[in-house]
């Protein structure tokens, strides 16, 4: 589906005549289609962290806490399990701390067992201890750009641009919630649509990504079961 095909469904819907183009039209309906579809769909990316928006990201570190431009900029907010990764040490850095939790990081004397730790101050990731430079750090974030604009290469966004573009998201959760906006928007009763809108995007939310077992034994591991590689001296 497309945002053409989107449209075309939720006027058919709605009871309005269904268009054979949005992006440009001068139709006003047609344009109140397409803006309630650009809200549908940036609420909609909101909801949830849709597995379809997850962007792994690396980079190599500068000597220093701050580490400018280290966080993508389609981000838009962290995905879940916020710990990143120190490849080269195989070391997480945990994540984000309170600015309580970073004071008292950063006070803490240095020592080589110190696992890393990382706060957003302003618009740069923070790590301490401050790392050497050329290290690698990889981590996982959200992507703000829910839209894939047809072409050569295929780019994303976060805004429709034309009629064949399409969404990284469920277009029939768009379509319902469509559905609903316009009747709001008109003033008319959306009650049930709305309704039948947000059980769908609960089982969405519930379903994606899978589920993992649950551990029932006394003892629960912070990270996943790895073969550490590093000494460990208990003094």
């Amino acid at each position: 589906m497309s945002l053409l095909t989107i449209v075309q469904d939720v006027a058919l819907e709605v009871g309005v005549t269904p268009p054979s183009a949005v992006v440009g039209s001068p139709d006003l309906q047609v344009r109140q289609l397409q803006r309630i579809m650009q809200k549908e769909a940036a609420e909609l990316a909101k909801r949830s962290n849709w597995t379809r928006l997850i962007l792994p990201f690396e980079f190599t570190t500068v000597a220093g806490m701050p580490q400018p431009g280290a966080l993508p900029a389609e981000m838009n907010r962290f995905s879940p399990g916020r710990a990143m990764w120190r490849i080269d040490m195989f070391r997480p850095v945990l994540g984000p701390l309170t600015p309580e939790e970073w004071a008292a990081a950063i006070s803490r004397p240095v020592s080589p067992g110190l696992w890393g730790y990382w706060r957003v101050i302003g618009e740069d990731l923070n790590i301490y201890p401050a790392p050497a430079a050329g290290q690698t750090v990889r981590g996982e974030v959200v992507s703000a750009n829910w839209c894939i604009h047809a072409g050569d290469p295929v780019t994303y966004g976060d805004r429709w641009t034309a009629d064949d573009d399409t969404a990284r998201l469920d277009e029939e959760l768009m379509t319902l919630g469509g559905i609903w906006r316009w009747r709001q928007t008109k003033g008319l009763d959306y009650a049930e649509d709305m309704a039948t809108y947000e059980r769908q995007v609960e089982q969405a939310a519930a379903r994606n990504g899978g589920m993992k077992d649950i551990n029932m034994s006394a003892s629960r591991a912070r990270f996943p079961d790895f073969n550490w590689s590093q000494t460990i001296t208990v003094a």
